[in-house]
């Protein structure tokens, strides 16, 4: 039998002893350090082939290719690694009056415990002065609140390609600054480049560009992750069944060879089938695709599960559970419900789903429900194992928040969440009391839903657009067991 609940080795051996040599004392924690600067840093007039640094341990190179000039001057310098040495040779026809800055980022490492000298730049010109413009940035990720480390923040001259001109690094805190700046408009942005390939992709922070005439001040750069409509490539995860991955979808995929039952949501889709054919044909956003159907194997186990949080049984006053494969028959005297009045027969809403409705009013007790064996039969003919599930209704093992709203403003929702995602998700109104949360901290977002989809829309980078209105209380909310917490949230000065 299979038990679910909705709740909050030593080893000793002996071996014959190694002669090894005497470790030398602590781990070194230091990054490695710049002694010798030739021609010294910021360089005036330079008229060097190379530039030579000379560092105090030995050091390795990551990402080579990411070491550029900027202004971006190409073809790239040369980089070579002569042990302590560290040898860059500009490749490029070097402009009389501009600054340029050589930005290593996180490329420089210790040979044998890999500390990072961040941020290590080098400034030259082959003028008499060097640019003394600056820019200020603290990048933040809009949806979670937490500042970005490593960020990669940059000054673009052209919003068609944003070839970045000029870069830094974000720190630990989020900020960086990009220094010996030329006076011109510049088109500002940022994104978390995870690959290490200098270049924007789908699926990394990014900021919608911002035009900057002005320099000398900070900045705060907003960073999101641009929604993605498209359609991952599906998956045949058996013989009658595909799968598709996805976000929210911007249209609905379409079966162009088959009919079969849809099981759809938020992040995937379902498609069973039972005709046996050479492969399945499909639509999305006008376009067509296909998958070779290649394996032959059935279903394994079938499977039981229940997707509703706690609070989400108490308020509908119903148990649900669905299957991983669509239903043909169901046995009612199977299910056995203890600890709460059972209302009505368990009954099929659709192919995969079962629904029992309960009586939640003055619940405070753990209750429990368990589907026999082969109680419910597949459309394949597999009928499920015995299953029991739990759901703990005692208050006393919950905390109770009670949120005050001082203001109101149209269209906002209130999302209270943790480090594994939203816990609940609200619409602003005087008054609110957010019941069953278990022990933990929390925090808060709000955002005005423009287009009242109950969803966050992220901005795009192409063409440019800022993301809905968004605003995440830094403040931790500590729910404890049993508890009762009251928190105010001011809107009147917010979006």
């Amino acid at each position: 039998m299979k038990n679910y609940i909705c709740l909050l080795g030593l080893f000793f051996f002996t071996k014959c002893a190694n002669v090894v040599a005497p470790t030398g004392g602590p781990k070194d924690l230091e990054p490695p350090k710049v002694l010798i600067a030739n021609p010294s840093s910021p360089a005036i007039s330079f008229n060097q082939k190379k530039i030579e640094l000379e560092f105090n341990e030995f050091i390795q190179i990551k990402n080579i290719e990411n070491i550029q000039i900027s202004p971006l001057c190409e073809p790239g310098p040369t980089i070579l690694l002569k042990g302590k040495r560290l040898i860059i040779v500009p490749n490029c026809e070097l402009d009389s009056l501009t600054t340029y800055t050589i930005n290593f980022g996180n490329a420089i490492e210790d040979l044998n415990e890999g500390n990072i000298l961040k941020n290590y730049k080098y400034v030259f010109s082959k003028n008499k002065s060097i640019d003394s413009l600056f820019l200020q940035t603290k990048s933040t990720n809009l949806y979670t609140g937490d500042v970005v480390d490593g960020a990669l923040v940059c000054l673009a001259e052209e919003l068609d390609s944003l070839r970045p001109i000029y870069y830094a690094y974000a720190n630990e805190e989020g900020t960086c600054v990009i220094e010996n700046v030329a006076l011109k408009d510049y088109f500002l942005y940022s994104f978390l480049d995870v690959n290490s390939n200098f270049t924007y992709d789908a699926g990394e922070l990014v900021s919608a560009p911002k035009k900057v005439s002005m320099m000398d001040q900070a900045f705060n750069i907003e960073m999101f992750k641009v929604k993605d409509v498209s359609l991952k490539r599906p998956e045949q995860i058996h013989r009658n069944a595909i799968y598709f991955e996805h976000d929210a979808l911007s249209d609905t995929i379409h079966i162009l060879n088959s009919s079969g039952i849809w099981k759809r949501a938020l992040h995937s889709s379902l498609f069973w089938f039972t005709e046996d054919l050479p492969k399945i044909i499909y639509s999305y956003q006008n376009s067509l695709d296909s998958i070779v159907l290649t394996r032959r194997d059935s279903l394994g186990a079938f499977e039981l599960r229940s997707p509703l949080l706690i609070n989400e049984i108490y308020d509908g006053s119903k148990i649900i559970l669905e299957t991983n494969s669509p239903i043909d028959s169901m046995l009612i005297g199977g299910f056995e419900l203890k600890g709460v009045e059972q209302k009505s027969s368990p009954k099929i809403i659709n192919p995969f789903r079962i629904e029992l409705d309960i009586d939640t009013a003055n619940i405070n007790n753990l209750i429990s429900l368990t589907v026999n064996k082969s109680s419910v039969s597949s459309s394949s003919g597999i009928g499920n194992d015995s299953t029991t599930f739990y759901v703990d209704f005692d208050r006393e093992n919950y905390g109770v928040l009670h949120l005050k709203m001082l203001s109101k403003k149209q269209n906002v929702i209130i999302e209270l969440f943790n480090d594994a995602g939203v816990v609940r998700k609200l619409n602003a109104e005087e008054s609110l009391a957010i019941r069953w949360l278990k022990p933990g901290n929390y925090k808060f977002r709000a955002f005005i839903d423009r287009n009242q989809n109950k969803k966050w829309d992220s901005g795009t980078v192409y063409p440019p657009k800022k993301s809905e209105e968004i605003k995440v209380y830094p403040n931790i909310i500590n729910i404890k067991a049993n508890w009762d917490l009251e928190f105010e949230i001011d809107l009147t000065n917010e979006f």
